[in-house]
């Protein structure tokens, strides 16, 4: 079998195809060392060629990398052939929640504000960081679990379609699907609301399961009489398929597909609607356990290398496996933005009890915002509070240490490490300065035992062990003070 056409690429088994896309297939997966099932989203580059949309696919693949968020789906690793790329996501076993809505025929109006409240979250999520979805529709939301639709878990795929905005400079390509394009897309002039009209289409046929706007013609014609009707927001409440909706419910869908975007919500008034609000499920508060508050003040205390294999963990653990920090973090986060502020955490740590930490806030923030934002997202919750056994396991850590080792080679250079802790902003170790330059030449003095000049992985898989050590020792330092204050 030939190189372009494995049954492997990568540490990942490819086995059935479980979906069609534009550039190829999209095959599940299975990581050789853990088990762990993906979905890999397998694209041609010829096809990618052929049909001119390099850029396409750039742009997605520079949004996958970007979004963290419980309810969008997890991009764990790019790798390449000489003829495909492969995009390693995580598996959403339960499919398409279009399929479910073709079973159920409509949602009852709770099961539809769980949806809205994780729709939107995600949404708002990617509309704070100025990102612009654009093909919303029920066949881009997977369901995570295989259970009932109202236990389970949405996350949203494909942003092939997607672009990061200028706030206050409209876009203008005409990105259409009929049944949910924005009327004001088709006019070629647009912001982010686009996305909340297309949540309007689809919350619409959750609560009824039929679209808003439809045609009894098919092909070109019918695609033009469903334009003609969005262009002038006409649809209507049948009764015979309204009946069992309440008037509320109607006038949500009804604020969302308001023709005038300037009169539409954002999706922060969106996720504030009174019926959502009335309708979401009422989140319990989960708090911080000792456990998870321990690793986080332990994170504190971890190097810059340390810090940046955590995140790399993070990003690769399947929500499932993190279930209970997924929740911790969802009602940590009280304004639903996907993100935690200094206000949030400071909240999350008092209700769990822990409100002398906030005497060292600033200083927790400053340790756990890996990426400078000034806040926290999910990767680096996830980071920051996941078991030490999770962690540090032989699978976890081999995983990332195959991410610093950008070559293949089996050792990680002062390059790979310039080039990882820069986040790709510096091509190697030469252009390094100032402190990160001292670290890492501390690092290699420090971990390197055989003096080769590289870190191999039991080198790694010591430095990853030594940074919870050092936590460790410095706990029980703290204790022991304590103890002969008591004295």
């Amino acid at each position: 079998m030939s190189q372009d056409n494995p049954r492997s690429v990568g540490h990942y088994l490819l086995g059935a195809t479980i979906g069609q896309g534009t550039f190829g297939k999209v095959k599940l997966g299975r990581h050789v060392l853990t088990g762990e099932k993906v979905a890999v989203k397998v694209l041609e580059k010829a096809r990618i060629v052929e049909l001119a949309d390099v850029e396409r696919v750039t742009r997605e693949i520079a949004i996958l990398k970007r979004v963290r968020h419980p309810h969008i789906i997890q991009l764990y690793a790019i790798l390449e052939t000489p003829k495909q790329l492969h995009l390693v996501m995580e598996y959403a076993q339960d499919g398409e929640l279009f399929d479910r809505i073709l079973e159920a025929q409509h949602f009852g109006e709770d099961t539809v504000g769980l949806l809205a409240k994780q729709m939107l979250s995600g949404l708002l999520y990617m509309h704070c960081n100025e990102m612009a979805h654009r093909d919303l529709k029920p066949e881009n939301y997977l369901l995570l679990k295989d259970c009932a639709v109202e236990k389970n878990h949405l996350k949203l795929i494909d942003f092939g379609m997607s672009r990061k905005f200028t706030p206050g400079k409209p876009m203008s390509t005409r990105v259409v699907t009929p049944y949910y394009v924005a009327p004001e897309v088709l006019a070629g002039k647009y912001d982010e609301k686009c996305d909340i009209w297309s949540l309007g289409v689809i919350f619409y046929i959750l609560f009824c399961g039929s679209p808003p706007f439809y045609s009894q013609y098919e092909g070109k014609r019918g695609d033009e009489d469903i334009f003609k009707k969005i262009r002038k927001a006409k649809y209507t409440f049948e009764d015979s398929e309204w009946k069992h909706v309440s008037p509320h419910a109607k006038k949500f869908v009804s604020d969302l597909l308001v023709l005038d975007a300037k009169k539409r919500p954002s999706s922060f008034e969106a996720l504030e609607h009174p019926w959502v609000v009335e309708h979401m499920p009422k989140m319990k508060q989960v708090a911080l356990s000792s456990e998870a508050m321990g690793s986080m003040k332990g994170f504190r205390k971890q190097g810059k290398v340390q810090k940046a294999a955590l995140n790399m963990v993070a990003k690769n653990v399947p929500t499932d496996k993190v279930e209970e920090l997924s929740e911790m973090f969802i009602t940590m986060d009280i304004n639903g933005d996907g993100m935690l502020s200094m206000d949030e955490l400071k909240n999350g740590l008092e209700k769990s009890g822990l409100g002398e930490v906030n005497e060292n806030l600033s200083e927790m923030m400053a340790a756990l915002d890996a990426d400078g934002s000034g806040k926290i997202d999910y990767t680096e919750f996830v980071a920051a509070t996941m078991s030490k056994k999770m962690a540090n396991s032989y699978d976890s850590i081999w995983q990332v240490f195959k991410q610093f080792d950008r070559d293949n080679s089996g050792s990680i250079s002062k390059d790979d490490l310039a080039i990882v802790l820069s986040d790709g902003s510096i091509d190697g170790f030469d252009g390094v300065q100032g402190d990160l330059k001292d670290e890492i030449m501390k690092l290699i003095q420090e971990y390197d035992k055989n003096a080769d000049g590289v870190i191999d992985f039991d080198e790694f898989m010591a430095l990853m062990q030594e940074g919870w050590n050092q936590t460790r020792r410095a706990s029980l330092d703290k204790l022991g003070k304590q103890k002969a204050e008591v004295q």
